[in-house]
């Protein structure tokens, strides 16, 4: 599983905010592929992005991508 357009409005929406282009790029180029030759379930996906997401508002996500 990936990240995809439909779990970014999901996100936006259990977030009740729109994210800030940078974060969406990160996570697009981030989670946008599998990790080779791993595949991520949708829980661990979505726990990873959360963490991010929280990182990132909380200050502490570098995003230099």
């Amino acid at each position: 599983m990936t990240f995809s357009k439909t779990m970014l409005k999901g996100l936006q929406k259990a977030y009740r905010k729109e994210f800030p282009s940078e974060l969406i790029h990160y996570l697009r180029i981030t989670y946008g592929e599998e990790p080779f030759p791993y595949e991520y379930s949708e829980q661990d996906l979505y726990a990873q992005i959360q963490r991010d997401i929280d990182a990132y508002y909380a200050g502490k996500l570098e995003i230099t991508v």
